[in-house]
């Protein structure tokens, strides 16, 4: 399937109808409005697209790679299959496709997506089209300044009154318990806040000297036992609301120089 896939973009290129699509784009005219390609050959129109340089404007990080692009389709049915086609047509690229989940209570997941959008290369260094339902792209979301203000960068040594990181934690929507065992909750003991930050892997146990930072270690949250120590500890909040001007679409997180398609 995803030799087929890659054939079709090649043979794609050579169109005249292509050309003409690939010419508006470069030179900024009107958003073409394409009739007629539909699932796998809709892939291939995109996956044409956003692997041509001349169409798709440089990351704002600074590392010269390709922006990303975000898709939008009438629903989550639709998304999920034209991620599926999108990630065979690209196979063998530096560009993955990834889904934006409809469910707000993927929230790791959401954020991976957020932060792809935000950076250009994901982690492992590939680019992305993010592919995501109407509904989804409709969802109030924390714009891209609200989500920065809402994460704590944690370091041995740091300042940090006890009181103002829960009351971080509880603005953020981490659930007070006694003992941390899932993503978005924290329990505080004295001068020891745990935590399970919704992307990480394990929570993370942090004792606090007075207002300084002693130490930062991952725990095992099922004997509580420390595990290794921490250099740093990124918290991000346990939920992705926001009120007010600080609301933004998913579309207002696609940087400039990013493709925005409607399906």
């Amino acid at each position: 399937m995803a030799m087929l896939l890659q054939g079709l973009v090649e043979l794609l290129r050579g169109a005249p109808a292509y050309a003409e699509i690939r010419q508006a784009l470069i030179e900024g005219e009107l958003p073409p409005c394409v009739l007629g390609p539909g699932g796998s050959a809709a892939a291939c129109l995109l996956a044409a697209l956003v692997t041509d340089p001349e169409i798709i404007g440089t990351a704002p990080d600074g590392t010269g790679a390709r922006a990303p692009s975000l898709v939008i389709t009438p629903n989550r049915e639709a998304a999920e299959r034209l991620a599926d086609d999108l990630q065979a047509a690209l196979s063998g690229t530096e560009i993955q496709a990834v889904l934006f989940p409809d469910d707000p209570a993927a929230v790791r997941e959401r954020l991976g997506v957020l932060d792809a959008l935000a950076a250009g290369p994901t982690a492992t260094g590939r680019q992305v089209v993010v592919v995501a339902s109407a509904a989804a792209c409709a969802e109030p979301l924390p714009s891209p300044e609200a989500l920065s203000a809402t994460t704590l960068r944690l370091r041995p040594e740091q300042t940090l009154p006890r009181d103002r990181l829960v009351a971080n934690l509880e603005s953020g929507g981490y659930q007070r318990v006694g003992l941390v065992a899932n993503p978005g909750e924290f329990a505080v003991r004295g001068g020891v806040v745990d935590l399970f930050p919704p992307d990480a892997d394990a929570p993370v146990r942090l004792d606090l000297w007075g207002d300084e930072v002693d130490s930062l270690r991952a725990f095992d949250p099922l004997s509580q036992r420390g595990l290794e120590a921490l250099p740093e500890v990124t918290v991000r909040p346990a939920w992705l609301r926001a009120e007010g001007d600080a609301t933004a679409s998913l579309a207002a997180h696609l940087p400039d120089g990013g493709l925005l398609v409607l399906v």
